[in-house]
Formats: structure tokens, C-alpha cells, sequence
């Protein structure tokens, strides 16, 4: 049982890094081409917001908004 724990939060640990690693390789990217930087996120409006049961919570839904500095 502890095996496989570990080697779930392995995965997930991997899976973190490796999306970590593309933010920074796409900033970097915008960088390099002379851009200001753009991230896209979940928004957070209330037309976004759905309440899922099985989770007994809130969650963002598909919607995203794109922010940058340079506008």
C-alpha cells in the first residue's frame, strides 16, 4: 500500500514539474520574439463557477481569460 502512495505522488510530482517547465519554456518563448508575456487561466465569473456533488464543492469551469503586462 505505501508503494503505491509513493509512487502516485511520484506521478504527480512529474506531472508538476513537467507543466512547470512548459509555462516557463512559453514565457521564455514570448520573451525571445519580443513580446510581453500572456497567460491564460481559468476565469473566475460567476458564469464560470459550477457546484460539482460528488465533490461536495465549487469548480472552475472550461471558460479562460488571457492576461499579460503589456496591456
Amino acid at each position: 500500500m505505501e508503494q503505491k502512495k509513493k509512487a502516485s505522488i511520484i506521478k504527480k510530482k512529474n506531472e508538476v514539474i513537467g507543466s512547470l517547465k512548459k509555462f516557463g519554456t512559453t514565457i521564455y518563448d514570448q520573451l525571445d520574439h519580443g513580446q510581453f508575456p500572456t497567460i491564460n487561466m481559468p476565469s473566475r465569473s460567476t458564469e464560470n463557477i459550477n457546484y460539482d456533488s460528488a465533490l461536495r464543492q465549487y469548480v472552475l469551469g472550461e471558460k479562460s481569460v488571457a492576461r499579460s503586462a503589456g496591456t
